[in-house]
């Protein structure tokens, strides 16, 4: 019977990566090439073009669902009319 206290292939996985994340964290802080502000600064305006750079895809994933919609209307309408009946067709007594 397994026992149940044994740290198991997960447990193990995820401590093996928690320490290389406080490893590499821990080096990046030592080898940081610029101090605190300049740093906070560089960060800020990363952060900053990143979410104008999410706000302009969004614009355009709207702009470009706006015009799927009217596609996709335009080819219902399209649809619609072809299949309506004509007047020869909804005349009393008139045949295929």
């Amino acid at each position: 019977m397994p026992d149940a206290t044994a740290p198991t292939k997960t447990m193990t996985g995820m401590r093996a990566f928690a320490t290389g994340v406080a490893i590499g964290a821990a080096v990046t802080l030592l080898c940081a090439p610029a101090r605190g502000r300049e740093t906070r600064a560089y960060l800020t305006r990363t952060a900053r073009n990143g979410r104008e750079r999410a706000r302009q895809a969004a614009r355009a994933g709207q702009a470009a669902l706006v015009r799927q919609q009217q596609r996709f209307n335009d080819a219902v309408g399209l649809g619609r009319s072809r299949s309506a009946p004509t007047d020869e067709e909804t005349e009393p007594g008139a045949t295929r």
